[in-house]
């Protein structure tokens, strides 16, 4: 779609995951809205534009990124905090023992004693090697000031499409509703109707079949009733696979079992897909996007790690999103959430205090990414406005690393602080023993140098630091599996 706009004529499937995040794609007729940057995988439309250029959907979605990029307050770090105060004392102190001295030996041993050599080594030795073992794991940190401020998050925000879960439609429900026919004979002749259709959900019941290494019939004749599923004719039968509306549109009637059926795929999250071999309702099939293996530990491991606001937030539809977020154990969800609505759930939660990482994947994510404290990306199957703007991003789609890298940036900080005491520590013994006269500038400088490299080997631990995350209860939650469901 080249503008926003509103449709006058004709009817489409129009992908709106870049704006929505919607993982189908939606039917669109007279009347309804499209957006900039969606694509119409099948049919055709006339629009009448309501916006162009900068004012369409995708050109807010680059003001608002430039905006909370610009809104973003900085991090100040622990060197920054420690070397403003630090610096200006340890020349006090050398001038101090000159003034009541009148001994520039004295005054010398106490700069150089007091130099922060050590301490200005304190953080970046520490933030380096941590980057280092972040990388080895498939975890690109852009800077050390991101590395920092995600372990001091205390609100995550999820993305809910290709985050949490896959991000594409999966076969996870097989009913057969006939006594002669198997959970396998359902899949094989779904496949054979959807076979040459382009839907997404389609082309997941094909590659199911093809998973499961089952014969696809070859139908010889097929036909797309947009916006409902496929007619296929097969060895001189019809094949209807699609929603139960193509089912009554050709006079077939779903039955009391088939309305159970129905009404328990989609209260599991999950689309209904109907098969009707001539007259008969033969079976169905459940399809869903798949929660990522891990994601429920990743959730719990966050809370034990003390991020007190977990949030789930999507374009999706709330009764999808509710699933995923019950699975999960994730109380807040905000659902039909477009850019500007992700974007200023963000600035609330700041403005009550929260620290908060975004982890997201789309084009539509990228404002909130971008005005987070911390933005992270799921590298894989991201989009280049996400992963030009996220401040971390997971190389794989591995959603365990989300809390590694909050474990390693805490485990940094602790070694930062220990990094910070050794220094001050020797510096204090030092700046005593040389107002005192009792050490001469050599052994200063001795000290000083031991000093330095004892906290060049703590921070040198980090290179193979392994996460030692909270152990959780129960099993990480992984994609539903294929059922083999009977009705008797």
């Amino acid at each position: 779609m080249p503008v926003d706009g509103h449709v006058l004529s004709g009817e489409a499937l129009v992908d709106q995951a870049a704006v929505t995040g919607e993982a189908l794609p939606v039917y669109a007729r007279e009347g309804a809205h499209v957006y900039v940057g969606t694509v119409v995988t099948s049919g055709s439309l006339t629009v009448r534009a309501d916006s162009v250029g900068a004012d369409t959907t995708v050109g807010r979605i680059i003001s608002r990124v430039e905006e909370a990029q610009s809104d973003r307050a900085p991090i100040q770090t622990v060197a920054t905090r420690f070397t403003q105060r630090f610096v200006p004392v340890s020349f006090a102190l050398s001038a101090l023992t000159y003034a009541v001295t009148r001994d520039a030996r004295r005054a010398m041993t106490m700069l150089l004693i007091a130099c922060p050599c050590a301490a200005g080594l304190a953080t970046p030795t520490a933030i380096s090697a941590a980057i280092g073992n972040g990388a080895r794991r498939g975890t690109l940190i852009k800077g050390g000031t991101h590395l920092e401020g995600i372990g001091r998050v205390t609100a995550v925000v999820f993305d809910k499409t290709g985050t949490l879960t896959f991000g594409k439609p999966l076969v996870t429900s097989v009913v057969t509703l006939s006594e002669d026919v198997t959970a396998d004979e359902v899949l094989s002749l779904a496949a054979s109707g959807e076979l040459h259709a382009r839907h997404p959900l389609a082309q997941a019941i094909v590659a199911r079949t093809e998973e499961q290494h089952l014969h696809i019939p070859i139908h010889q004749a097929c036909e797309v009733v947009l916006g409902m599923g496929m007619r296929a004719e097969l060895d001189g039968t019809r094949l209807l696979v699609g929603s139960p509306a193509l089912l009554r549109q050709h006079g077939v009637e779903l039955t009391e079992d088939a309305r159970g059926w129905t009404d328990r795929l989609r209260s599991g999250g999950e689309t209904v897909i109907c098969l009707a071999h001539d007259q008969d309702l033969i079976g169905m099939l459940g399809v869903s996007d798949a929660v990522r293996a891990g994601a429920a530990t990743v959730v719990q491991q966050l809370r034990d790690l003390g991020v007190s606001r977990l949030v789930l937030l999507t374009g999706d539809a709330p009764e999808t999103a509710q699933v995923v977020a019950d699975a999960l154990g994730i109380t807040e969800v905000h659902a039909h959430a477009l850019p500007e609505a992700k974007l200023q759930l963000i600035r609330d939660l700041q403005e009550e205090g929260h620290t908060v990482a975004m982890v997201g994947d789309g084009t539509n994510d990228a404002p909130a990414l971008a005005l987070a404290d911390v933005g992270i990306t799921m590298g894989e199957h991201s989009s280049h406005v996400a992963l030009e703007t996220a401040d971390i991003a997971l190389a794989g789609n591995d959603l365990r690393q989300v809390a590694a890298v909050v474990e390693l940036s805490r485990h940094t900080l602790r070694v930062v602080r220990q990094n910070y005491g050794l220094a001050i520590g020797v510096n204090l013994v030092g700046l005593v023993a040389g107002a005192g006269g009792s050490m001469n500038p050599v052994i200063a400088a001795l000290l000083h140098n031991t000093s330095s490299i004892a906290v060049v080997g703590n921070s040198a631990r980090l290179v193979n630091h392994t996460p030692h995350l909270p152990e959780t209860t129960g099993e990480a939650l992984r994609a539903a599996p294929l059922e083999d469901r009977r009705l008797r």
